[in-house]
């Protein structure tokens, strides 16, 4: 079935127009895996008018995961994850989000570059985003295809990262972690969910990972870029310095490239992303306005991830 897809960049996505009374007619799953597996990101404009819509549109592309960590379920629909920064309505209580000041601007839900649950063995298919409310400036979404990524790095680095894998751990606070943490960055009000992730419960719940730094999609055999910078801790069976400095270099191929998509939101724009092909950022929202989000996210496990404790 012909689908009405316009391509959103060079590099990654498409934007697809879509009828709600097309889901569930012959053809059209079939039709949205294929240009998901064609573009790796796709933009649904305006769909996204209600949770059932939402869970709807992310069952075409496989079944619904309820999120290991994030436990912010909507009300009736546990694979819907409520995402959203509000500014508090009092002085001093807490956001979902940590508000930080980086490069001397104060920004909600800032995230760099990462893709979904890297900190963990099993690597879920893609994630689904819903905007409920935009902000009038800021809170853009960025993302990069790793599969465009691997092909334009020099072959040098080519050489250098084939075989090798890299080690990722879980890390709340944004000011502890070792890569994509700007020098100027200061914490400016922690989120609600802080202390939840005490030290006991991380070095129990999430022991590091090993994944490997290049792999085949499955599909097309074309090699994927495996690198979220924003849960790195270093590279396995790599002196500690020439692997921080190996991964150093390739957030610096990510981040000064010209290869990334940022979606503008909309109120109830959707967007879906194939999270074992494609990495994503937050860009923040400044704290004075409201950025309501929900998220859905899809089962798999590309079958590559193992504990770095696991020596199978």
């Amino acid at each position: 079935m012909d689908l009405d897809i316009a391509p959103l960049s060079p590099h990654v996505g498409a934007a697809v127009r879509l009828e709600p009374n097309q889901i569930g007619q012959p053809g059209v799953g079939e039709a949205l895996r294929a240009a998901w597996l064609r573009y790796g990101v796709l933009l649904f404009p305006g769909f996204g008018t209600s949770p059932e819509r939402h869970v709807a549109l992310t069952r075409c592309f496989g079944d619904l995961l309820v999120h290991p960590v994030n436990t912010n379920q909507v009300p009736g629909f546990p694979e819907v994850v409520d995402m959203s920064y509000v500014p508090p309505a009092r002085p001093g209580e807490l956001s979902y989000h940590a508000v930080y000041e980086i490069e001397g601007r104060a920004l909600a839900g800032w995230l760099p570059w990462h893709f979904d649950l890297s900190y963990m063995a099993a690597i879920n298919r893609g994630s689904m985003l819903r905007a409920l409310e935009a902000p009038p400036e800021g809170g853009r979404t960025g993302f990069l295809d790793r599969i465009r990524l691997y092909e334009l790095l020099p072959e040098d680095l080519k050489r250098a990262i084939e075989g090798r894998s890299v080690i990722y751990r879980f890390q709340p606070d944004m000011m502890k972690r070792k890569f994509c943490r700007p020098a100027d960055m200061k914490l400016l009000a922690p989120s609600m969910r802080a202390s939840y992730f005490d030290g006991e419960r991380l070095e129990r719940d999430f022991p590091p990972v090993v994944h490997p730094l290049v792999y085949d999609q499955a599909e097309t055999g074309r090699k994927v870029l495996n690198l979220a910078p924003m849960f790195a801790v270093g590279m396995e069976d790599m002196d500690a310095a020439e692997g921080d400095a190996l991964i150093e270099r390739l957030i610096a191929h990510c981040g000064t490239a010209d290869y990334a998509y940022f979606h503008q939101w909309r109120e109830n724009d959707l967007v879906i992303w194939d999270n074992w092909r494609t990495m994503h950022c937050a860009q923040g929202v400044p704290p004075q306005y409201a950025r309501r989000m929900q998220r859905t996210s899809l089962k798999g496990d590309y079958g590559l991830g193992r504990l770095a404790t696991d020596d199978s």
